[in-house]
């Protein structure tokens, strides 16, 4: 039998007497780190020649020494898994042998995972070093102690050393100086604690610099918790640091400019958060910084939210553009003036307490006001008394005539009465206009109290209790006591009226001294010292949306016919043409306090002269009368020569100069005060007693402007005879002027 016949049983005969599968002998060169294409060729030549064998041994030897016996055409080799599949085409003398093997691994599978698993971890390793070596930041481990025991080459380009140099050393050899003992003492709180631990210090550099680094250390811990090493980075944030050094200088210095700014100044992102606000800007709303930065808007100021406040911040935000408004807080009940400027994080608000000036120009805008109605009223008043003079004059001459039934009588005395009531009514307008001349002179104002006392209980009634409360060693105060008395009269009438079940009502008067401070927040009231009446009642109080109209002329929260609205105006008129001032506080249900200041006089009171009783008997002497009115011109001057005087009547200034000249004595001027044709009564009594010294002057007037008046007081040796007047009182005043000018 050939040998080529017993070469299948003679390898399985070699394997057995191996006693390893095949796939083994491949795992055991796998072992041995032989590569897999190398075990391959192995068993493809072990194959071959296996089968070179079965044919013939001396063959072999020329083979082998000709290198040209045998060709391996091509070989295939699979392993996947346990299993091996091997596919080789050999030509070996013109024939084509094909090798099919096919083994599965059964002994082998141990050291094939561990091969494995040694080749990954090789694979793994040389990527984790990859890594390490190409980040930017300095990557260690080191020992319990500190000592290094790994670093990437990072740090060569800081330190000038390399990696290898560095190995062996401790932190503490390359960190400043001051910073050591900082560095030693959070070294062993972190060895104590075997937690996380980060520290900024300043590490000795290539150039012999020192720059900052942000050290970081995670601790490697035993079962037991103990430290056994560390594992941390090194990043140089010297640049950084320098970055936010400044970045917080800018910061202070831009809070510090803030925080300089009188207004108040806030920031907030596009959520409306608080994110700034100066301690000004907390001040003005009554907050601390801490209580409202990073809450919203409209957490920190509820009221705000759905107003006007939001729609103009969110109007700043949607258009880009900056918004300015003024608007009322009702909770701090404040003014304020706010300007909301967009930024790219949000809005800049800016804001002022503005509610002094705002004050301040309701003040302006209602004296102003006043002042247009008061020119307004001293027009009408002017003419409405020219009216009333020949009205309650003549009412009064036809009773003086006599010869009248009870009838006539009664009804001239009804003329009588609704004349003297308009003129009551022109003279409250004239008071709250400022244009009622008044007969100012140094006043004891607590004995003019006590004196309209009486007055006051009759007329508020028994149901309110009254009370005074006066100072004592008061100085006396400049004022026209008849006008002074009219007013607290008003003020306790008003008092009554809020009253309706019965209270009290307290007057008071004490010394004030208004200072610069008090004046800038009153500009009407000047700084200097004063006298301050105030009439106080516990009634029902002034609701606050109708303060700013009290003193305005006809005015009044009384039913129709319970008041004419002018009681507070004339108050008003009378306080500021007395160089004064009249405040009012009131809260509702508790009541109101009307406060009067009148300027102190350091002169002593004065008593004026009692009147001399009108006299109607028959006078002497010539009079001249001046009066654009026609009608009161008739009137003056048919009383006067009723009364025995020669009178000269003229229709203006001019007229009447040109009528002095036929008169050979005066013994008096009578004339109007404010008059047509370019000249005013002054002018004229100036140029009559230029020509006709020693002549005797009595003015009237329903207005006299500022003609007479210095401040609104009657110039010194003024003698004014206000509109309407009566005959009787008309002649009674020429005669005592005449009297006096005789005795000179």
């Amino acid at each position: 039998m050939p040998l080529r016949q017993f070469w299948r049983p003679a390898l399985r005969l070699l394997w057995s007497a191996v006693g390893l599968a095949v796939g083994e002998l491949c795992v055991f060169a796998l072992d041995v780190s032989l590569p897999l294409r190398y075990l391959a060729a192995s068993a493809h030549i072990l194959v071959i020649g296996l089968a070179f064998l079965t044919r013939s041994t001396g063959l072999v030897y020329a083979t082998a020494a000709t290198a040209t016996a045998a060709t391996i055409g091509a070989t295939w080799l699979k392993i996947s898994g346990d299993a091996m599949l091997l596919v080789s085409l050999v030509v070996f003398n013109r024939s084509l042998i094909v090798l099919l093997i096919f083994v599965r691994v059964v002994a082998g599978t141990a050291f094939q995972r561990r091969a494995r698993r040694l080749a990954k971890e090789r694979m793994l390793a040389a990527k984790v070093d990859r890594i390490l070596q190409g980040m930017p930041i300095i990557v260690w481990t080191a020992g319990r102690d500190g000592t290094l025991e790994f670093i990437n080459d990072v740090s060569t380009r800081h330190s000038g050393s390399s990696a290898t140099t560095l190995i062996g050393q401790r932190w503490r050899d390359v960190i400043h100086p001051e910073d050591l003992d900082r560095w030693a003492t959070l070294w062993h709180e972190a060895i104590e604690a075997s937690e996380p631990q980060e520290l900024e210090a300043r590490i000795r550099c290539r150039d012999g610099a020192y720059r900052f680094f942000l050290i970081t250390a995670w601790p490697e811990c035993a079962p037991d918790g103990s430290v056994l090493k560390w594992w941390g980075t090194a990043m140089d944030i010297h640049e950084t640091r320098k970055l936010r050094r400044e970045a917080q200088r800018v910061a202070e210095a831009h809070e510090r400019i803030l925080q300089s700014i009188g207004d108040g100044v806030s920031e907030m992102d596009r959520n409306f958060i608080l994110t700034f606000v100066s301690d000004r800007g907390a001040a003005i709303v009554g907050k601390k910084r801490s209580e409202i930065e990073g809450m919203s808007v409209w957490e920190a100021f509820p009221q705000l939210h759905g107003g006007e406040v939001e729609d103009m911040l969110r109007a700043a935000l949607a258009t880009g553009r900056s918004q300015s408004f003024t608007t009322h807080n009702p909770v701090l009940s404040r003014w304020f003036e706010v300007t909301a400027s967009p930024t790219d994080h949000g809005l800049t608000v800016v804001f002022r307490n503005v509610t002094e000036t705002h004050e301040q120009a309701e003040q302006l805008h209602t004296a102003q006001r006043l002042e247009s109605v008061g020119q307004l009223t001293g027009g009408i008043a002017h003419d409405f008394n020219n009216l009333l003079t020949v009205v309650l004059g003549g009412a009064d001459a036809v009773r003086e005539g006599g010869q009248l039934d009870a009838g006539d009588d009664e009804m001239l005395g009804l003329v009588a009465q609704a004349a003297e009531r308009g003129a009551e009514l022109t003279a409250s307008l004239l008071t709250f206009a400022r244009r009622m001349p008044l007969a100012a002179r140094p006043v004891d104002l607590n004995a003019e109290v006590r004196g309209v006392i009486s007055l006051i209980e009759r007329t508020i009634g028994s149901a309110i209790s009254v009370r005074l409360v006066l100072a004592d060693g008061l100085p006396n105060a400049l004022v026209d006591p008849t006008r002074f008395e009219s007013a607290i009269l008003n003020l306790a009438i008003n008092a009554r009226d809020a009253m309706p079940d019965g209270g009290s009502l307290a007057i008071e008067t004490a010394r004030v001294d208004v200072d610069d401070e008090y004046s800038a927040r009153d500009p009407e009231l000047a700084a200097g010292p004063y006298i301050v009446t105030s009439v106080a009642d516990s009634g029902t109080g002034i609701e606050p949306a109708i303060r700013n109209q009290l003193f305005d002329p006809f005015f009044t929260t009384k039913a129709a016919g319970h008041g004419s609205g002018l009681g507070l105006a004339m108050v008003w008129g009378f306080a500021k043409q007395s160089g004064g001032h009249v405040s009012v506080y009131s809260e509702v249900g508790l009541g109101t306090t009307f406060r009067i200041f009148l300027p102190v006089s350091y002169e002593e009171a004065s008593t004026p002269a009692p009147a001399a009783p009108e006299d109607a008997g028959v006078g002497t002497g010539h009079v001249l009368v001046a009066e654009d009115d026609p009608l009161v011109l008739d009137y003056a001057t048919s009383q006067l020569r009723a009364r025995g005087y020669q009178v000269t009547g003229a229709a203006s200034g001019p007229e009447a100069l040109a009528a002095l000249e036929g008169i050979p004595h005066l013994d008096l001027l009578f004339t109007d005060v404010i008059m047509t044709a370019g000249m005013t009564g002054r002018d004229l009594a100036n140029e009559v007693t230029r020509l006709r010294p020693g002549t005797a002057v009595l003015y009237t007037s329903g207005y006299p402007a500022d003609v007479l008046t210095t401040d609104g007081r009657l110039d010194s040796g003024v003698d004014l005879l206000p509109k309407p007047y009566t005959a009787r009182a008309l002649a009674a005043r020429l005669a005592r002027l005449l009297a006096a000018t005789s005795e000179q």
